[in-house]
C-alpha cells in the first residue's frame, strides 16, 4: 500500500489522505479525512496493536467518544470471542473500529443479538489490517448487545472499537 496526502483546509492543517495499493490481487483506493490535528494523547494507531502492516488513523477522541475496547489475542478456527458488552440496559453506538491480524482469515464483526452483523473481512496474510470510521453515520446495537469477533483460522487478532454507550 502507498500513503500520500493532500491538505483540504486553507492552513494546510487537515489533510485528505488516500492509500492504493492491492490486496489479495484486487487494486484498491481508499480516503480518509482526518478530522482532528494529531495530538499524542488518545492516539489511535493500529500498530500499538502488534502487527505490522497497519496505519495511523491520528484522531482526537476526547471530542468524538467516551469508550475504546481493546483486545489482542489468539483465536482457533471458528472460535468467538466478545470484545464489548455494555453496562445492563445500554447499547452500543459503534463510531469505529480497527482491525489486524498475524495470517490468513475471515474476521467477521458482529453484534451478540437481532442486530446482527457490522461487517466482514478477507485478510489474505500476516500483518493486514483494516481501519474504519463510522462517526457521523455510526451503528447502534440493541439493549445489552456486545459486540464480537469472529475467526475462520488459528490466528492472533488485535481489535479496537470506539464508540458510546447510550
Amino acid at each position: 500500500m502507498s500513503e500520500s496526502s493532500i491538505a483540504v483546509s486553507p492552513t494546510g492543517s487537515t489533510l485528505l489522505r488516500t492509500y492504493s495499493g492491492s490486496i489479495g490481487g484486487t487494486n484498491v483506493h481508499d480516503e480518509i479525512i482526518q478530522i482532528a490535528e494529531p495530538v499524542n494523547r488518545n492516539r489511535i494507531d493500529p500498530r500499538d496493536q502488534g502487527n505490522s502492516g497497519s496505519v495511523a488513523w491520528p484522531v482526537d477522541i476526547d471530542n468524538i467518544v467516551t469508550t475504546v475496547k481493546t483486545d489482542k489475542s489468539a483465536y482457533t478456527s471458528g472460535q468467538t470471542k466478545y470484545i464489548w458488552l455494555p453496562a445492563a440496559n445500554k447499547k452500543i453506538r459503534l463510531k469505529g473500529y480497527a482491525v489486524s491480524v498475524t495470517g490468513q482469515s475471515v474476521i467477521d464483526l458482529l453484534f451478540s443479538g437481532s442486530t446482527g452483523a457490522i461487517d466482514s473481512y478477507y485478510f489474505a496474510g500476516s500483518g493486514s489490517s483494516i481501519a474504519v470510521n463510522l462517526v457521523g453515520s455510526n451503528i447502534d446495537g440493541a439493549n445489552n448487545e456486545g459486540i464480537k469477533v469472529i475467526s475462520s483460522a488459528a490466528i492472533t487478532i488485535a481489535s479496537r472499537f470506539l464508540g458510546d454507550e447510550i
